[in-house]
């Protein structure tokens, strides 16, 4: 029997590439622009070397956000829905003194949560054979995180530029779980109940450029390796059905099993412009290298060979309505170079636009609070793989969106 199953973890970070995710902060979501921004320590995941232009001293910033996050499958006329949110956490710290500073930061740059299809979802059409044919209570569980732990730091060359250099390392797991019992087919009343789970580890670098050519200007550039990821699996629940034999080691995934998915290269450019005073305007553009990286599952191996490099552009502005207060509104366009046929259908990698909203409030001298609020409007796709499949007859559209909400607090200690 000749079956196509992939597995992939849910990734419902907001913004980024088909695997980099960039919402990484509560101002980057206030904003959804931080390529060149100065003015908190989220920096140090956005524009490293941006440092140099804080005062001396130590600070920390933590922030968390919580997303919202509706997707949906639909096939035959029937939609298959999960809306499972996520509460992804950050924190970074910063110590400068004179010409030099010192970075660390934690936080989520792949994968980030859970999704959760209680009634099933366009994965089991992947089964369907003469074997299969349909399903009674089925479930698909999927959960990704990839902590990563940058530690870095930065050196003010002159007055007109500053550079970075940071060291990342990146811990990745990821859990999948089908379960359902077949209704439909010479294997009617079988049960299918697979589990497993994998995880992977890996360095890469970023280096960061600032140019200072006035006090109103500031052009931010950084670039991060890529970093290889090689995934180990571990099986926790296979099934074992007449004439198919184990579900998964069907598809080549058994205990032990090593498959490479790195995290991309990118690039970043943005230009931070006082206008006046009051009004700071920042146009960013992230490029990420996702052709470069080895993408090849077990289950996929030539997945690097269909996808093309993504791409984020956008533009932020933000007015000061007094010393202690700003307000920000933020777009970004995300094209993510993947087609629907090669699409995860528990997280679909959908083209995107977003809208991010917020405010900044310095509470103290040494203390800030950042508020943000966004949605993602998604484009749905639609994978004609099955339209053929006399089977199914259908294909399958996938559809989502996403409403973010978001707290961030900033204290300088000395």
């Amino acid at each position: 029997v000749a079956i196509s199953l992939i597995f992939y973890g849910a990734s419902p970070l907001l913004a980024g590439g088909l695997i980099n995710k960039n919402n990484l902060s509560a101002e980057y979501v206030r904003t959804m622009n931080r390529a060149a921004a100065t003015d908190a320590a989220d920096i140090v995941a956005y524009n490293p070397a941006g440092v140099m232009k804080f005062e001396d001293g130590f600070v920390a910033n933590f922030s968390f956000q919580q997303i919202l996050k509706p997707y949906e499958n639909t096939f035959s006329g029937k939609t298959y829905e999960q809306d499972e949110p996520s509460t992804i956490p950050a924190l970074y710290t910063v110590y400068k003194k004179d010409q030099w500073a010192g970075f660390f930061g934690v936080n989520v740059p792949a994968g980030g949560g859970k999704s959760r299809f209680e009634q099933g979802n366009a994965r089991l059409l992947k089964l369907y054979s003469a074997l299969i044919t349909g399903f009674t209570d089925p479930k698909v569980l999927s959960e990704s995180f990839a902590i990563g732990y940058t530690f870095g730091g930065a050196y003010q060359i002159n007055k007109m530029f500053a550079v970075s250099l940071a060291a990342r390392h990146i811990k990745s797991e990821k859990d999948f779980q089908a379960y359902g019992t077949i209704s439909g087919g010479t294997l009617t009343g079988s049960v299918v109940d697979i589990n497993y789970s994998q995880d992977a580890e890996g360095w890469g670098a970023i280096l960061g450029l600032d140019i200072f050519p006035n006090k109103e200007l500031t052009i931010g550039l950084k670039y991060e390796t890529r970093t290889e990821l090689e995934y180990e699996y571990t099986v926790h629940q296979d099934t074992v059905l007449p004439v198919m034999g184990r579900v998964l080691a069907a598809f080549n995934i058994s205990q032990g099993t090593k498959a490479r998915e790195d995290l991309p290269a990118l690039f970043s450019i943005g230009v931070s412009y006082n206008i006046t005073p009051e009004i700071r305007i920042e146009p960013t553009l992230t490029y990420y290298f996702n052709k470069d990286a080895s993408l090849g599952q077990t289950t996929n191996p030539t997945l690097a060979d269909k996808v093309n490099n993504s791409y984020d552009a956008g533009i932020a502005i933000e007015y000061a309505i007094n010393e202690n207060l700003k307000a920000s509104l933020g777009y970004l366009y995300t094209y993510i170079g993947i087609g629907p046929t090669d699409m995860t259908p528990e997280a679909p990698e959908l083209d995107a636009q977003a809208i991010g909203a917020g405010i900044a409030w310095k509470v103290t001298g040494q203390m800030d609070l950042n508020f943000g609020i966004g949605q993602v409007f998604y484009d749905s796709d639609v994978d004609p793989q099955f339209i053929n499949n006399p089977l199914i007859n259908s294909n399958v559209e996938y559809a989502k969106e996403v409403t973010f909400l978001t707290f961030g607090i900033q204290y300088k200690f000395f």
